[in-house]
């Protein structure tokens, strides 16, 4: 029992972390579509209209050195967020296979 409840609380965790990661992934895109629209459009359209922001960040990152410290701020945020992400699946993961393990190695039982 103790293993399921915190499967799910890990698993309730992660989903907050993505909404949260997705919202502040948002709201730095939207300040580099406003601040550098040419940076901005000499993006690929499928990276600007169809992927998710938090994965158009991380590219805009990684191809455009943007001295702006707010987006700085804001893609450390997403990059905190989506690391916490990680860790909470992890551990929903791990709690699952020890449920499992527990029960069919060890002998637990679900009375």
């Amino acid at each position: 029992m103790i293993f399921t409840s915190a499967a799910v609380i890990a698993g309730l965790y992660a989903f907050v972390c993505h909404v949260r990661e997705e919202r502040a992934a948002r709201l730095a895109v939207r300040q580099v579509r406003d601040a550098h629209p040419a940076i901005w459009h000499s993006m690929h359209w499928f990276y600007r209209r169809v992927v998710s922001p938090s994965i158009t960040i991380r590219l805009l990152r990684a191809t455009h050195s943007l001295n702006d410290p707010h987006f700085k701020r804001q893609f450390d945020v997403v990059k905190h967020l989506a690391r916490q992400k990680l860790i909470a699946l992890g551990a929903a993961f791990l709690c699952i296979a020890l449920l499992l393990m527990g029960s069919e190695f060890w002998g637990w039982t679900w009375h």
